[in-house]
C-alpha cells in the first residue's frame, strides 16, 4: 500500500508492457525480477511460487537477451532485453544488498601475520640468547 512501491510497480509494469509483455500478465503481484550476478535478468516471475527448486533453476540460468516471463511456473512470454537494458533495469528497480566486512571489535591479526611475528620473535630470542650465553658460561 506504500505509494513509492506502487509507483515503482506501475513504472516497471509500464516498461515491460512497452517491451511487448501483455498487460494481463504484468497485472499481478508479486512481480519478481530474478537477477543473476547482480546485473542480468534471468527471468521475470509474475505471481507467487513457493517451490525452491524452481527459483534455484532460474538463478542458475546463464545470462541471455531473451528473458522468459513466467506466470507462476509457466513460461508465457519472452521479452527482448539487451544486456545493457538488463543492467539498467536492475539498477533502477532492484536494491541489491552490499556485502560489508564486519569491523573487528579489537585488534585482530591474520594467521599468516601472527606466524611471521612469532618467527621474528623467536629469531630475536635466539640472537639475544647467543649474545648472553657466552657471559653465563664464564
Amino acid at each position: 500500500m506504500d505509494s513509492s512501491c506502487r509507483d515503482a510497480l506501475e513504472l516497471l509494469k509500464g516498461y515491460l508492457e512497452s517491451k511487448g509483455v501483455p498487460e494481463n500478465v504484468t497485472g499481478y503481484v508479486p512481480l519478481t525480477l530474478v537477477v543473476v550476478k547482480g546485473r542480468y535478468v534471468a527471468a521475470i516471475v509474475v505471481g507467487a511460487v513457493t517451490d525452491a527448486a524452481f527459483w534455484k533453476d532460474l538463478a542458475r540460468a546463464a545470462p541471455r537477451e531473451r528473458v522468459p516471463v513466467m506466470l507462476g511456473r509457466e513460461r508465457v512470454y519472452e521479452v527482448d532485453l539487451t544486456y545493457e537494458e538488463q543492467a539498467q533495469l536492475v539498477s533502477r528497480y532492484v536494491h541489491l544488498p552490499t556485502a560489508t566486512k564486519p569491523q573487528p571489535s579489537g585488534l585482530q591479526l591474520e594467521p599468516q601475520l601472527l606466524v611471521a611475528i612469532a618467527l621474528v620473535a623467536a629469531g630475536l630470542g635466539l640472537i639475544a640468547y647467543s649474545l648472553v650465553r657466552p657471559r653465563w658460561s664464564r
